[in-house]
């Protein structure tokens, strides 16, 4: 069995926390979350994903692995890459902050490395997805 951490990647049609901000920011040119800077969690590729799970089903010795980063990614790390890109960002008024504790991956990198991708190694990547330059990127 495998726990999946918060999977990203280029496909424009997911409904999650960060799919929402990418094409806020692609519609608009501004992303205002509405957690605070210090909210955190970890942020998996898809791409890891789909390496790991069939080695994980195949060779795995365990009966449970958490596939994750094993980083925490925060709200502020992410607001700046998307400064980076010229996207304007704000947060909200008394944003609560949400953090989640580090995912222990201990397993899953002993017996099949780590992760080889990051939110923001990818970042540039899934942006061009929901700005209409990626090979996912949907259009009218």
């Amino acid at each position: 069995m495998v726990r999946l951490s918060n999977v990203f990647g280029g496909d424009v049609r997911q409904e999650n926390f960060l799919a929402q901000l990418m094409q806020e920011a692609a519609d608009t040119g501004r992303v205002q979350f509405l957690t605070a800077p210090e909210s955190a969690k970890d942020y998996v590729s898809v791409a890891d994903v789909v390496r790991w799970l069939p080695r994980i089903a195949l060779h795995g010795t365990h009966s449970i692995y958490n596939v994750a980063s094993g980083k925490n990614t925060s709200n502020a790390e992410i607001a700046i890459l998307f400064e980076r890109k010229g996207i304007t960002v704000s947060f909200a008024e008394n944003a609560p902050a949400w953090s989640f504790p580090i995912i222990d991956t201990h397993r899953l990198v002993q017996e099949f490395g780590g992760a080889q991708s990051s939110l923001s190694s990818e970042f540039d990547y899934l942006y061009s997805c929901f700005n209409g330059h990626g090979k996912y990127a949907v259009h009218d």
